[in-house]
């Protein structure tokens, strides 16, 4: 996530949710082995609130996360483990309409401290992104996928963000993988579904960063999220996201 991050506002997402006439849903879900909590409050740059319908699992066991239009009102989704994970292997699969969404989406997985109080935005945090960012003009107009790192709460700021931006080519089904260790981080691609412990030398797109400060990597434990939302402008066309694998080693 970019420059605005995680914008929680509990009570303007109750009071815009109540004013949309929107039903009440469940607040978290068993997926995959965890807990995840779904938020209905203001997602990314705020543009769009959380709802928990937009927020599921279905018959097959595949997480959903919609952008819905719903009561004339844009609603994205977004879940997050209620465990922290520490330093280890983040695996999953999404089938998403990747390569036609709309330029201001945004899907994302991602470690994020500060949803457990770890940090504040733009602090321990590790992104896989796909969007091509409202067509802003800091982002290559060619590329739709970012890695991103953000430091430890020691770092200041936002110094020590580093981030590889890029195209990727390949299917809507695509696997993700977040390798992450006290001095290296690894974030990779590959186009359809692999295993889990698949060779980086096989991945569409791949990265590492390196780095021994102790700060510059985050070295916290932190809760693993899933969303889809917008930046700059509100969507025009619904999306349907589909995460259909998760899993986690240490």
């Amino acid at each position: 996530m970019k420059a605005i991050r995680h914008l929680f506002a509990p009570l303007a997402g109750a009071i815009a949710l109540l004013a949309a006439g929107t039903s009440v849903h469940a607040t978290s879900l068993n997926w995959k082995g965890y807990t995840w909590t779904i938020s209905p409050y203001a997602i990314g740059s705020g543009i769009v609130s959380g709802n928990t319908a937009d927020a599921f699992v279905d018959s097959s066991g595949y997480l959903h996360l919609e952008l819905a239009n719903i009561g004339g009102k844009w609603y994205g989704g977004e879940v997050a483990t209620v465990n922290n994970f520490g330093f280890g292997h983040f695996y999953w699969v999404f089938n998403a309409p990747i390569q036609t969404m709309e330029h201001q989406d945004v899907l994302a997985g991602f470690t994020y401290g500060p949803q457990n109080g770890l940090g504040k935005s733009g602090q321990n945090e590790i992104d896989v992104e796909f969007s091509h960012w409202n067509n802003a003009s800091w982002w290559p107009v060619a590329d739709n996928c970012d890695f991103a790192i953000y430091p430890s709460p020691q770092k200041k700021g936002k110094a020590g963000h580093v981030e590889t931006d890029f195209a990727y080519r390949g299917t809507n089904l695509v696997t993700c993988r977040i390798d992450w260790s006290a001095t290296s981080i690894t974030e990779s691609l590959w186009s359809g579904v692999v295993s889990p412990t698949a060779s980086t030398s096989t991945a569409a797109n791949t990265w590492t960063y390196n780095n021994t400060d102790g700060v510059t990597i985050p070295q916290s434990a932190c809760p693993f999220l899933f969303n889809i939302w917008t930046y700059g402008i509100a969507p025009t066309q619904p999306v349907d996201a589909v995460v259909q694998d998760f899993s986690y080693s240490p």
